[in-house]
């Protein structure tokens, strides 16, 4: 089953459907590029208590992932771009349809990578644009692995990765993750989320990821431009 999505369709029901087609990030990507695309992501949602990944939550897509893709449309242009967390993969898949000269999407799950590749096949990326990296939160090793293969970066992308964070260990190795790909060419990093119950895990969080990065909001574009839970930042290193 394809599901059309938008703003109106349940978050939670869409995380469970074989296959998404996202037409409001078509149509601005064939706007930008003067094509007939059609962005579609498969998911591989489980009832398991981690939806489907072996690290949790890679399978299906979140609405922060819907917000950060539909914002790069049309602001890659040449760039070169890392993302941390990709999950099913649709904001590196989009910003190498948008343009971006180079794009690595990583994640800490092996599963979510595959996953990404199947989809990164079935909306015709090259993988001379897009490659894929295992990385893990806060692994120096990582961090040097993935610079010496690809070099640095032009902007860092992530979204919802805060929201899986349960303790001040992983928000620490996160940001660190954050630094080590921010800090060669001072890039610019775009964060998506959405704000959740557990207000005192998120302040202590953004407390800590203020004390490296200058936070300015960002308006969002399209199907969540009007849901106050969500939000849209761009940062950069102190």
């Amino acid at each position: 089953m394809i599901q059309v999505y938008s703003h109106a369709t349940a978050w939670e029901s869409a995380l469970r459907c074989e296959e998404r087609y996202f037409p409001d990030i078509s149509e601005k990507l064939n706007r930008l590029r003067g094509g007939k695309d059609e962005v579609r992501i498969k998911q591989r949602w489980r009832a398991d208590g981690k939806g489907g990944t072996k690290l949790g939550f890679g399978a299906s897509v979140y609405p922060a992932s819907i917000v950060l893709a539909n914002f790069l449309v049309g602001k890659l242009e040449g760039k070169r771009i890392v993302e941390v967390g990709c999950g099913a993969g649709l904001a590196s898949i989009t910003a190498a349809k948008s343009g971006a000269s180079y794009v690595v999407a990583t994640d800490g799950d092996s599963q979510a990578l595959d996953l990404s590749r199947e989809n990164q096949e079935i909306n015709h990326v090259t993988s001379e644009i897009l490659k894929f990296e295992l990385l893990l939160w806060g692994s120096r090793k990582d961090h040097e692995r993935i610079r010496s293969m690809h070099g640095d970066f032009d902007v860092v992308i992530a979204s919802d990765v805060a929201a899986l964070v349960y303790g001040e260990d992983a928000m620490v190795q996160l940001i660190e993750t954050f630094v080590a790909l921010c800090a060669p060419r001072s890039a610019t990093l775009f964060f998506s989320f959405k704000k959740r119950l557990n207000e005192s895990v998120e302040k202590t969080f953004w407390d800590l990821f203020r004390e490296r990065f200058d936070i300015s909001m960002l308006p969002i574009e399209g199907d969540f431009k009007d849901d106050p839970t969500m939000g849209l930042c761009s940062c950069k290193l102190r």
